[in-house]
């Protein structure tokens, strides 16, 4: 039995409407992982308080990426991230599903393991 136009028609949209939600989810992490890393990097190697606790550029470094890497698990565990198929660029996840020799089907998840 083949899919009939209609049902050809609205699992099209309905691929195409996931596609921007989790395209949005994206926006949206990425925007908060900028953020998040900026802040960080302001706060422990910039002047405050906290680089001024942390006695040497290294430890500073160390610091930053412990931080960083805890952010991005946190953004990929939470529900949007895992949404978006884990991955915080939207940029990717449109062009992957505009390319032809992708399907919409993938929906943007292979961004995930480029």
């Amino acid at each position: 039995m083949e899919p009939s136009p209609k049902t050809d028609k609205i699992a099209a949209v309905a691929s195409t409407a996931r596609l921007a939600r989790d395209s949005g989810f994206e926006f949206v992490l990425t925007a908060v992982l900028l953020f998040g890393v900026v802040t960080i990097v302001r706060w422990v190697i910039g002047p405050s308080l906290i680089s001024r606790a942390i006695p040497g550029i290294h430890i500073e470094l160390v610091v930053v990426g412990a931080a960083v890497g805890l952010l991005l698990v946190g953004l990929i565990l939470s529900p949007p991230g895992r949404a978006s198929g884990g991955h915080t660029n939207p940029a990717i996840s449109l062009a992957m599903w505009r390319f032809p020799h992708f399907s919409q089907a993938t929906d943007g998840r292979l961004g995930a393991f480029s």
